[in-house]
């Protein structure tokens, strides 16, 4: 694998949260785009704003690779560039084996897609490739892949998505159902001792949160397997001092349609609407089954076997940009080198082997290219 592209994608601490929205993710793009133009390739970096907690504006982008005058629409390979969570470390090639901070989650897949992209860029019989790098799908409500639906004006075929799937070719989508609560209290020194604080005054309304879960849990689909939940609750950091708010973030993957949710929502959170001392803010995704034809999964099998892969299907159980393109019209599906259960772990932790690295890019160039010879 190429070792300047790794040190690009690397060199750069693209930790992501919504308190603080990373401000090197724009650099990190804008050095990439400055390697593919030496390459003769052509880049473009389109920017948008996101906001943190404090309303404090972040200039952020994406980078756009394509063939200027294809005749052809293009099959675009897509990764975000942010990680999480924000943990220092310097990523380590260890014999084989790429360790660090993205190395699964994603910068690894980044690095063999801009590898396949410079060598099917030029593709001129049937298709070729585009790349598309994005900056937020960590935090920050996926601005990233919204703001390239909202603006994108090139024609796409087909999107492969390159989250960590073991090389499963990933058709569904789980969708997701997200509260975001913010309770507001008062802040006060602990010598208030007969007070009560935000946090036992919020008890009714984390068990709550937890009979929605349990609720939420329990819807099950045949194509989709389980509901899976989870539950986020921050509130001040000193133990002497009372906070004067308290968050609570809690989401379902959900394998059903957004009505199936909301009805169990509403019978645990309708009387909580009209209180002033909480704001809730409810987001939603339907779940997405992509049908690819007959004919495409057979160049994929054969691309995979190019690589010593049995073509598998599977569930993406995280919810990622995917679905937020299919959603958007971009028919996606994932299929990635790394293993989902390494993401998000300690550093030193988060693995993914070269050689899967390098079969990963040439699984990529071997089915642009296989599509590209294929008669429509």
């Amino acid at each position: 694998m190429n070792k300047e592209i790794i040190d690009i994608l690397f060199g750069y601490k693209t930790d992501n949260s919504e308190d603080v929205p990373s401000d090197q993710i724009l650099p990190c793009l804008q050095e990439i785009k400055t390697y593919l133009e030496e390459k003769g390739i052509n880049a473009y970096i389109s920017e948008y704003d996101v906001e943190d907690r404090h309303g404090k504006k972040v200039r952020r982008g994406n980078l756009l690779s394509y063939r200027p005058g294809a005749d052809k629409p293009y099959i675009l390979f897509q990764g975000h560039i942010d990680t999480v969570p924000a943990l220092p470390h310097e990523y380590v090639i260890e014999g084989e084996r790429l360790i660090g901070r993205g190395s699964v989650d994603m910068k690894g897949s980044l690095v063999s897609m801009i590898e396949a992209h410079i060598e099917t860029y030029h593709n001129t019989v049937g298709y070729s490739s585009a790349l598309l790098i994005t900056g937020d799908e960590e935090a920050n409500g996926f601005a990233g892949i919204k703001h390239f639906i909202k603006s994108n004006d090139i024609p796409i075929y087909l999107v492969i998505n390159g989250e960590p799937s073991s090389f499963d070719i990933q058709t569904k989508f789980k969708g997701v159902f997200i509260v975001e609560v913010l309770i507001r209290g008062e802040n006060k020194h602990s010598s208030d001792y007969n007070d009560v604080s935000i946090i036992e005054k919020s008890l009714p309304f984390l068990e709550d949160v937890r009979a929605f879960l349990d609720g939420a849990r329990s819807v099950i689909d045949d194509n989709l397997g389980q509901t899976v939940a989870l539950t986020v609750v921050s509130a001040g950091n000193k133990s002497n001092q009372f906070p004067d708010q308290m968050r609570v973030s809690f989401n379902a993957r959900t394998v059903k349609s957004s009505d199936c949710y909301l009805s169990i929502y509403e019978s645990y959170f309708g009387k909580y609407q009209n209180r002033e001392d909480i704001d809730i803010k409810v987001v939603y995704f339907n779940p997405v089954l992509v049908e690819l034809s007959e004919d495409e999964k057979q160049v994929i099998k054969g691309a995979l076997s190019q690589v010593d892969v049995v073509y598998q299907e599977s569930v993406m159980r995280a919810f990622t940009e995917a679905s937020i393109l299919n959603e958007g019209g971009y028919r996606t599906f994932i299929c990635g080198p790394g293993d989902l259960s390494l993401a998000h772990v300690d550093p030193m932790l988060e693995v993914v082997e070269m050689d899967k690295l390098r079969r990963y890019r040439d699984f990529l160039k071997y089915f642009v290219r296989n599509m590209g010879i294929k008669k429509d």
